[in-house]
């Protein structure tokens, strides 16, 4: 009998642990290599499969009742200014200044901004 007892509780135990899946340690996601302010950056148009040409470039990016600063076409180069949640402040080659979408940068677009 003690040994039916013991079969019973090793074959529970081997039931159980092929049961209990072992995670594996969560892999870290790699930060996207930040884009130095000043560098020029390329417009890209592409919303998923729709393409929006121009992009607007608005004079604040939270409050768009200021105003349209600029628009740029898709490939355009600009100039990278500044961040701000997902906003990101450029310059146009003619020195227009406005706020777009960091999914309209081609070099942002890839990671999401935190």
């Amino acid at each position: 009998m003690p040994h039916r007892l013991a079969a019973c509780l090793v074959f529970v135990l081997v039931i159980l642990s092929a049961c209990v899946t072992v995670a594996s340690p969560p892999t870290a996601t790699p930060r996207p290599t930040p884009t130095p302010s000043g560098e020029m950056v390329t417009i890209d148009a592409y919303d998923g499969d729709l393409l929006i040409d121009p992009v607007n470039l608005w004079k604040s990016y939270h409050n768009r009742s200021l105003g349209l600063a600029a628009q740029v076409h898709h490939r355009n180069r600009v100039r990278l200014l500044g961040r701000g949640g997902e906003g990101v402040q450029v310059e146009t080659s003619y020195g227009a200044r406005g706020w777009c979408n960091y999914r309209f940068i081609k070099e942002l677009k890839a990671t999401p901004y935190p």
